[in-house]
């Protein structure tokens, strides 16, 4: 009898083992939680892939410590916390949306005005200032906070040198019912909300509104804070402590909504004052720069005294440089000059364009328009002002303004009200100017 061989089949299917499942899962593993150090809420990682890759030697129990030392720095906290999704994982109610999102490099560095391989740089900085917080050398002394270049991630002041710079008291941290690491870590965010509001703080018509509403921050801050310990406390057994609890909570609730509104208001009347800065410490927005160009062009073509009549310069401007002396008997106006740029206005955008006149018969219609004006004046016998006397001999005349005129006269009969119009009595004669 012939033996089957133990050998397998050339279509048999080889069999593969089972593989363990995943200890978590990849949409799990993106996001990472922790608690920073002197902090009671947590934070997560949105992008911890990408972290991971950019921060190798940051371990997911180094977190807390990575995220106390570098907020130590504004600009590099900022970076890695936009860059890579670093956010609380409850939101304050008054914080800044930009800060919680995560950015791309291109945004980012768009938004801070640098190229992509200077944000290499501060990231290649930020890994050495690590890299030297786990040297052995020194394990019990932190580093200073990085140096990018040119300076940009020192920091230069201390918080209790910003603070005296701007005339904020340190005592209004110190409350007597909260710990001393408490009211150290809200000084340290008050100080870090300052730098962001430098700008606003160096203007002196901004400064004040902008004390108003950092201070109502750090209020919400504390109603919020103070509404996230009676949440934690269990609840009463007896009914009026019950109560009692909840009319607390409503008290407080009441609180916020009252400076939510007041800072809302506030962020609103600076962000009118000054449109160059919108109150979270971001750069000029483009949007809001266009805005404004067009509605002033808007407000400025609004206007009747600013319609253009040769094509450059306006009634008011043309009068201005039609004006004579006797020590300059020449108009300033340059009919030649006008008539070039006239001419090349459709071709502001042609590299190749040539004007089609010759400098030399500009000159003649700048020098001819000049000697007309001028000859003009003698013929009629005008006396021009002499501008060394005093008095109105050497004040030239007042402007005319066709918009000031009806304001001063009132408005003036139209084409259409026939009945109140009163034909010149040379016209009415003989017909003439009708």
């Amino acid at each position: 009898m012939r033996k089957k061989s133990k050998l397998p089949s050339p279509i048999q299917a080889q069999l593969r083992p089972v593989e363990p499942a995943p200890a978590e899962s990849p949409a799990l593993a993106a996001v990472v939680e922790y608690r920073p150090v002197n902090e009671s809420g947590l934070w997560r990682v949105e992008q911890w892939e990408l972290f991971a890759g950019e921060f190798s030697l940051v371990r997911k129990e180094d977190l807390p410590v990575f995220h106390e030392m570098l907020s130590r720095s504004p600009r590099a906290w900022m970076i890695v916390r936009r860059l890579f999704g670093f956010r609380p994982l409850r939101l304050p109610l008054n914080g800044n949306p930009d800060d919680y999102r995560t950015w791309s490099r291109f945004e980012l560095c768009d938004n801070m005005g640098i190229a992509e391989k200077e944000l290499a740089a501060e990231l290649e900085a930020l890994r050495t200032f690590w890299q030297q917080h786990l040297s052995p050398k020194q394990p019990d002394t932190p580093p200073p906070p990085p140096s990018a270049p040119n300076g940009q991630m020192t920091l230069v002041e201390t918080d209790d040198e910003v603070l005296k710079k701007y005339g904020f008291n340190s005592s209004v941290f110190d409350l007597p019912h909260r710990s001393p690491e408490d009211n150290k870590v809200e000084k340290q965010w008050f100080a870090i909300r300052v730098r962001e509001w430098r700008k606003l703080f160096d203007q002196s018509m901004t400064a004040r509104l902008a004390t108003q509403a950092l201070f109502n921050e750090m209020r919400l801050r504390r109603e919020e804070n103070a509404l996230w310990d009676l949440d934690k406390q269990p609840v009463p057994e007896s009914l009026e402590k019950r109560n009692l609890l909840e009319k607390n909570k409503a008290a407080i609730e009441n609180r916020i909504t009252e400076l939510e509104q007041s800072y809302q208001e506030q962020l609103k009347n600076i962000e009118d004052i000054a449109p160059w800065f919108n109150a979270t410490g971001k750069q000029i927005s483009i949007t809001g720069a266009i805005g404004e160009l067009i509605k002033g062009v808007q407000e400025y073509k609004a206007k009747k005294d600013t319609r253009i009549l040769d094509g450059v310069f306006t009634a008011l401007e043309l009068q201005v440089l039609m004006q004579q002396s006797r020590q300059v008997p020449e108009p300033m106006y340059r009919f030649g000059w006008v008539t070039y740029i006239n001419s090349t206005k459709a071709f502001l955008w042609d590299q190749s364009f040539e004007s089609a006149s010759r400098p030399a018969d500009l000159a003649k219609l700048d020098a001819g328009f000049k000697a007309g004006v001028q000859r003009f004046t003698e013929e009629r016998g005008d006396v021009l002002p002499d501008l060394e006397r005093d008095g109105p001999e050497g004040e030239y005349e007042e402007l005319y303004s066709r918009e000031e005129k009806t304001k001063t006269q009132g408005p003036q009969p139209g084409p259409r009200d026939r009945s109140e119009t009163v034909l010149p009595q040379a016209s009415v004669e003989t017909g003439d100017g009708i």
